[in-house]
């Protein structure tokens, strides 16, 4: 697999790279997870730079990531423990395009590279792996005055109804076959 830069479908994109983004990976207490995940990730040729969002404040990263032998990855040290901490960029990205990656998603490298290239055709959007989809819930309430049984003209009038939108899980973003969210945990941002 090679990955080959796109060119910019307009001239709006020109300072876009188009050759290599940045992955930015949430961990918490699963050292091994997030070596597994380094190391599959660092042979992707289009990754420039892996930063890891480390929010561990009573252990340090181990050497085996600290001193990765890809010599891609950087330790970017963070006080909360919140995944909302791979929002909060302390260090540059070498980088346009990042990947936002949980360390427990692995994608072979041709699914991320195509993502990244659909990435820079649409930089204003997010491109990702994990969708859903919400959906409108309306309820009809009657506002009866406290009158239990109330039936006529005027509790008809006072009928209301109500749009809220519900959160739709995997099997209602499958079963309608569209989706409305990108979920962050493996998505290309800006």
């Amino acid at each position: 697999h090679k990955l080959a830069p796109l060119l910019p479908p307009d001239n709006n994109n020109n300072n876009i790279d188009t050759s290599q983004y940045t992955i930015r990976m949430n961990t918490w207490h699963r050292n091994e997870q997030l070596l597994l995940s380094i190391n599959h990730h660092a042979q992707c040729e289009g990754v420039a730079e892996i930063q890891i969002i480390w929010c561990d404040t009573l252990n340090d990263p181990p050497d085996s990531v600290l001193h990765h032998s890809s010599g891609k990855v950087k330790i970017e040290r963070h006080d909360i423990n919140s995944l909302n901490e791979r929002f909060k960029i302390v260090l540059d990205t070498p980088t346009l395009g990042i990947l936002s990656l949980d360390d427990d998603v692995l994608r072979p490298c041709e699914a991320l590279d195509a993502a990244f290239l659909r990435w820079v055709r649409h930089p204003e959007r997010m491109v990702g792996f994990d969708v859903r989809t919400h959906v409108v819930v309306v309820e009809n309430s009657v506002d009866n005055d406290g009158v239990v049984g109330k039936k006529n003209e005027e509790e008809e009038k006072k009928k209301k109804t109500t749009t809220n939108w519900k959160y739709g899980y995997m099997s209602t973003t499958e079963k309608s076959n569209s989706y409305s969210l990108t979920l962050p945990r493996a998505s290309f941002l800006h």
